[in-house]
């Protein structure tokens, strides 16, 4: 009696997979989580280029100090370490856009009809050997898993990692995306073009800009001496 409760259990867990396999109920939520974690990658991506533009624009910001002797200082130069840091998050966030545009293409391949018409036909193969009293042929048995873990391994894994990231990680990237946000509206001060006012008024007197710098110093006394 056991045996027979196994095979039917068996035979029930192999048609739920074919039935899954043609209404494609897990494919339409991994494709919406993919569709989210693709727009927040490339999100990511972008703010984290234009932040790595306005750190780049930073970093070109000269000043020079034309008191006793003439130096130029580059303030910018301190954001180097930032600089490598966001362009090594933005090649990150490009990896996963692509990773996120690959799973999309493996989870259209996966749910083609011809996969699903392919799948069911071996299932049925299966189950006739099985309810027959036959053991079904190894290879069969094998190309049988096969054919279910790349049917079902992408919405799988799409789906569960989904749930991790919103259990786990997603208020963190939210707050990550904030403080992005916020680095970039302070780094923006530094440019030229907006930030040296600010940063010339905060300097000492001694301190001009880098055309004044072009401007010889001249006393009387020490020329005339």
């Amino acid at each position: 009696m056991k045996k027979y409760i196994e095979k039917f259990a068996l035979f029930g867990v192999l048609i739920i997979i074919v039935a899954f396999s043609w209404l494609k109920p897990l494919d339409a939520t991994a494709e919406k989580h993919i569709d989210e974690g693709l727009n927040r990658a490339l999100t990511s991506f972008a703010v984290a280029r234009l932040l790595n533009g306005v750190i780049s624009v930073a970093q070109g910001t000269e000043i020079s100090v034309t008191a006793f002797v003439g130096a130029t200082l580059t303030p910018g130069q301190i954001l180097d370490p930032v600089n490598d840091l966001v362009e090594q998050f933005s090649e990150l966030m490009l990896i996963a856009s692509v990773s996120f545009g690959i799973m999309k293409i493996l989870l259209n391949i996966g749910s083609f009809w011809v996969f699903s018409a392919i799948l069911s036909g071996v299932v049925l193969a299966w189950v006739v050997f099985k309810s027959t009293g036959r053991i079904p042929p190894i290879l069969l048995t094998k190309f049988l898993l096969v054919l279910i873990f790349v049917r079902f391994s992408i919405p799988i894994v799409t789906v569960g990692s989904d749930i991790i990231f919103k259990q786990f990680l997603e208020e963190k990237f939210n707050e990550s995306q904030v403080s992005i946000e916020s680095g970039k509206k302070q780094l923006t001060s530094f440019a030229p073009s907006a930030g040296m006012p600010q940063l010339a008024e905060a300097l000492p007197p001694t301190v001009s800009s880098q055309s004044d710098a072009t401007q010889p110093v001249q006393e009387k006394g020490w020329i005339d001496g």
